[in-house]
């Protein structure tokens, strides 16, 4: 089915070949390639919705002449197409391409998402963590993920998490109290951001 919804872009949208095989000129030109496929797959919106964006993206883009990729339009459109029909919020495009600039961005880790339809479609084991960007003291961003059974993750340490194992997790009323004046560091276990 995919070979079929390529083949009707149509000749002023076709996606770029060589030797009759599909061409990316850059890792990310296949993966949104392949994520556009594979939402439509899966139901989240209509495949003729996304042409009629990419036709007038292109449409675009070359009335104004803004020497943009092909697949940089396939990218506008495809965002486009998410933000208007409900599949990802601004604030979670917004948060992932922040992730992407800073240089803290797993493409092995799953999200879990604020929007229902975002939410169906990445749901998985994985979900259970949840992203926090960081800086540390000395301005270096870090990579932190809130594990079930933490409460919190701060600039300078963090729950581990690790409540399975036994340890406590730091309940919130003391962080504020007793962790700010340093009274249960040796209470429980905690591991620094």
């Amino acid at each position: 089915m995919t070979d079929q919804r390529i083949e009707d872009l149509g000749d002023d949208m076709s996606v770029p070949r060589k030797n009759g095989e599909l061409v990316f000129d850059a890792p990310w030109e296949g993966r949104i390639f392949g994520l556009a496929v594979t939402l439509n797959d899966r139901g989240v919106y209509d495949w003729d919705a996304f042409r009629d964006r990419l036709v007038s993206e292109i449409a675009a883009a070359e009335e104004h002449e803004d020497g943009s990729s092909y697949y940089e339009r396939w990218l506008a459109s495809f965002e486009r197409l998410l933000l208007e029909t409900g599949v990802i919020t601004s604030e979670e495009l917004d948060a992932r391409t922040a992730e992407h600039v800073t240089g803290v961005w797993d493409p092995h880790e799953h999200y879990e998402t604020t929007s229902d339809a975002t939410a169906a479609i990445t749901r998985s084991e994985h979900t259970s963590k949840t992203r926090n960007i960081v800086w540390r003291a000395d301005g270096e961003p870090i990579n932190v993920f809130r594990r079930p059974g933490q409460l919190f993750v701060c600039a300078t340490g963090c729950c581990c998490g690790h409540t399975e194992r036994g340890h406590a997790a730091v309940p919130t009323e003391l962080y504020h109290t007793e962790w700010a004046r340093r009274r249960i560091r040796h209470k429980v276990h905690l591991s620094l951001g």
